[in-house]
Parts: C-alpha cells; structure tokens; sequence
C-alpha cells in the first residue's frame, strides 16, 4: 500500500489478486482491531464512569461522615459541659448533706463525717455511731463501778492556817456581820 501518488483506486486496479486480498485480509484484520479496541474503550469508559459514579458516592458519604463527627464532636462538647456542671453540683450537694448530718448528730464531731461521696460519708456516719455507742457504754460503765457516797459530804470550817493575822480578822468581821 504505497503512497506513490496514485489514489486508492489506482492502486487497486493495479494490484495482483494476491495484493488485493492480503490488503484486504490487513484491512479486515485491522477493522476487527479497530472494533477490539472500540469494545476496550467502551469497557474502559463504563469502569470510568462507574468510578466516577462510585468516587462521588464516597465523596457524598466522606462528607456525610465528616458532618456526623462534627455533631458528635459538638454532642460531647455538651456533654462534657453537663458533666462539669452536674459535677459541681454534686459537689455541692455532698456538702450541704455532709453539713446537714453534722448538725443532726451533735453527739458525732464533724471531722468524723468523711467522705467523697454519700455511701462513702452514710458508712464514716455508722462508723462515728458506732464508737459513741462504745465511749457512752463503756462511761457508763466507769460510772456504775466507781462508789459515790450517799448523802452530802459533812461541812467542815475552812482551813485559816493559811491565812495572816490580818486576813483572820477580816474573815472574823465577815462572818460576824453576816
């Protein structure tokens, strides 16, 4: 198939039969390849379009996930707020029943009532009732073995061996002008 300035025709009318037909069992050989490669394009096309279709759903579903982690971000940061203000609270409360307690048990000191937390300071409060019931028990029990005399002590004169001549008058005038 040279290109000696003829046109195609010529170059046909030309030919040897055997010419004609081995370029045209080139062309039929190349028209198949031109129909392969036609058919890879297409194939290539679709993969490439389904890609495309497929990236942009992963985009739609990055932003999609990128919008859920902000509002989560946004829910903790609530959240951590709640639990700053609840724990403030708490901590207030813990002492107001810490104060409460200390005033409703005048028997228990107040350095007794211990704890973080109300079981921690419930359990210290048993604890406290606990030893106060031990220290009365066993005061009473000092006082039922110690003897206390029945009656009132006899009345003695004061002791004026101590006192100088001028102190024994003056207590003498005292007494007299009673």
């Amino acid at each position: 198939m040279g290109n000696n300035g003829n046109g195609p025709d010529e170059v046909v009318a030309g030919a040897t039969p055997e010419a004609l037909a081995a370029a045209q069992s080139h062309i039929a050989e190349l028209t198949s390849q031109l129909g392969a490669r036609d058919a890879r394009i297409g194939e290539l096309q679709a993969a490439l379009a389904s890609h495309s279709e497929a990236t942009t759903q992963r985009d739609v579903e990055i932003i999609s996930l990128r919008a859920d982690v902000a509002n989560a971000m946004a829910v903790q940061a609530q959240l951590d707020a709640t639990t700053q203000s609840l724990t403030a609270s708490l901590g207030s409360a813990i002492t107001k029943y810490r104060e409460m307690l200390v005033i409703a048990n005048p028997l228990i000191p107040p350095e007794m009532f211990s704890g973080d937390n109300i079981a921690d300071i419930d359990a210290s409060i048993e604890r406290a009732k606990g030893l106060v019931i031990r220290v009365r028990a066993s005061l009473e029990e000092q006082a039922r073995n110690t003897a206390i005399p029945a009656g009132s002590p006899e009345r003695s004169s004061p002791d004026l061996s101590s006192l100088s001549p001028r102190e024994k008058i003056q207590y003498a005038i005292r007494k007299e002008s009673k």
